[in-house]
């Protein structure tokens, strides 16, 4: 492997682990602003990312909203950015990529999704230093979300753990039958 190759692959891994957190906190709050009890029930656990953001702008426009009326449009225009970032995100893991020696520029192709364009090639052409800026952009939008989600849906943390404020949670029943577990192991000790 190249240094050209060792750089593009890093930075695919870049944008692959800010995707991830930003898409776990876009999760959580989409189960919150529905009212689902648990973040990984049966209803939205299948669901991928842009679906939790087409139920986080539903659940905006719904009169019943947990989110101020004034701090919808900001978090909406958050949400659209998240979108733009994450089909950005789906480029880079999705496609074929290959190296032009002539060009020294890498290209991608994969097959167009929407149904318009359905079965068509898409071919790109893209730079290194483009995955490190969308990385910190997907980075930059997990700071948004997460300031979303601990501002409405957050709990104060316990400061014995390091949490000295607010912190986000995130439910899941797997979750809590781990720490019932635990509890009753540590009662029969």
């Amino acid at each position: 492997m190249d240094e050209d190759d060792e750089q593009f692959t890093l930075g695919v891994g870049m944008v692959v682990r800010a995707a991830t957190m930003l898409e776990y906190v876009l999760h959580g709050l989409a189960a919150n602003l529905l009212g689902e009890e648990y973040a990984y029930g049966i209803k939205m656990a299948a669901d991928s990312v842009s679906k939790h953001i087409e139920a986080c702008e539903a659940a905006l426009g719904a009169d019943g909203s947990p989110i101020p009326p004034l701090a919808r449009e900001p978090l909406l225009a958050d949400l659209e950015s998240c979108r733009r970032a994450l089909e950005r995100r789906n480029l880079f893991v999705h496609c074929c990529w290959t190296f032009d020696d002539e060009t020294q520029m890498w290209w991608g192709v994969k097959a167009d999704r929407e149904k318009s364009r359905k079965g068509r090639l898409q071919v790109e052409h893209v730079e290194s230093y483009e995955l490190p800026e969308l990385a910190a952009e997907l980075d930059r939008l997990h700071g948004r979300m997460l300031t979303w989600d601990i501002e409405y849906f957050g709990e104060e943390g316990d400061p014995e753990m390091g949490q000295p404020g607010r912190v986000s949670v995130k439910r899941s029943r797997r979750a809590e039958q781990t720490v019932k577990h635990a509890g009753a192991e540590g009662e029969g000790a």
